[in-house]
């Protein structure tokens, strides 16, 4: 009964995501990873020329499928059957098969692109073979088939067009105690905003900040984001892209790798009897921050009082110099 149940509510959700979406499908596997699906008609290809009798014809589109996120299942294949809808006909293609993440790998985004033509042929009794095109045929709906790790095969509806974001670049560097990202879009539709993700293993995030993003746009479009508590080492981040009806899909994991310079701060790294001593030569303030890297309070050279404050981790900054603290 439990099993029917959550196949039952992830095939209303697909539902829901991918009708309520004018321009992507979005398909969230139960295994933790999503695929998402733009199909674009490109080219109407008709059977003969003239068509005095009317014509059988198929249609070229272009595909983009991004997978992206952990795979806590099992390895395999996505297959996804593309059944493209001219008004009442409907055009498709057998099988497009793309990897699952693969397990125990840390979170990922990979993206597939291409070009295919339909094979089912349909016949029109118009003679327009000369002349159509997606548009004047109606090529505006598409019915998906897909199936895959922790995906059971179902067929769900949604709009050919492209993808809602077009992102060109992620990157993240290092820079003293920060860590500054930065990515920019080609194209944007619906989208909402993006927040930023930080892990220190690849595979658990925590949002550390939100941008909006520009809704509608087809210009080139930059934005950045300064995280000013990375971990010492490796850190990792990617960006939750979020539409106006609250879809998302994930970017890429990047990552930076960051050296701290401590030698001018220096504190006790676990807090005793509520209280943290801080050390510095330096006039510059210093404040407490949480995981975030929200300003929690000011302190001063000497003891510090930190009863007030949960348990937790905690980081102060002075100047360049950051430290990590834990409050048990």
């Amino acid at each position: 009964m439990k099993l029917f149940l959550r196949f039952l509510l992830f095939f209303l959700v697909v539902n829901f995501a991918l009708h309520a979406k004018a321009q992507q499908c979005i398909i969230n596997s139960s295994c933790g990873y999503t695929v998402r699906i733009g199909i674009v008609p490109r080219v109407i290809i008709p059977s003969v020329n003239p068509c005095p009798f009317g014509y059988n014809y198929n249609v070229r589109f272009d595909y983009t499928i991004i997978v992206t996120g952990v795979n806590t299942c099992f390895n395999g294949n996505i297959g996804i059957q593309p059944q493209i809808l001219c008004g009442s006909q409907n055009n498709g293609y057998f099988t497009i098969n793309v990897a699952a993440p693969t397990v125990g790998n840390p979170s990922s985004s990979n993206t597939y692109t291409g070009t295919l033509t339909t094979t089912s042929n349909p016949f029109r009794s118009n003679t327009d073979c000369a002349t159509a095109t997606p548009a004047s045929l109606g090529c505006t709906n598409l019915q998906l088939t897909i199936f895959g790790p922790g995906i059971p095969t179902s067929t769900v509806n949604c709009a050919a067009g492209p993808l809602a974001v077009n992102l060109t670049f992620f990157k993240g560097v290092a820079q003293k105690n920060t860590s500054v990202l930065s990515w920019s879009t080609a194209s944007e539709s619906g989208n909402k905003s993006f927040t930023i993700q930080h892990s220190i293993d690849g595979i658990n995030f925590k949002d550390v900040g939100t941008i909006n993003g520009s809704n509608n746009s087809s210009t080139t479009k930059n934005y950045s984001f300064k995280h000013n508590t990375p971990q010492s080492g490796k850190n990792y981040y990617r960006l939750k892209i979020i539409a106006n009806d609250n879809s998302f899909i994930y970017s890429a994991v990047i990552n930076t790798i960051n050296s701290f310079d401590q030698s001018v701060l220096t504190v006790n790294t676990t807090i005793t009897n509520n209280e943290v001593f801080i050390t510095t030569p330096k006039n510059d303030e210093i404040y407490l921050l949480n995981p975030s890297g929200q300003l929690l309070m000011n302190l001063k050279k000497g003891n510090n009082s930190l009863a007030t404050l949960p348990a937790g981790m905690y980081f102060i900054k002075a100047g360049a110099s950051v430290v990590k603290i834990i409050k048990y």
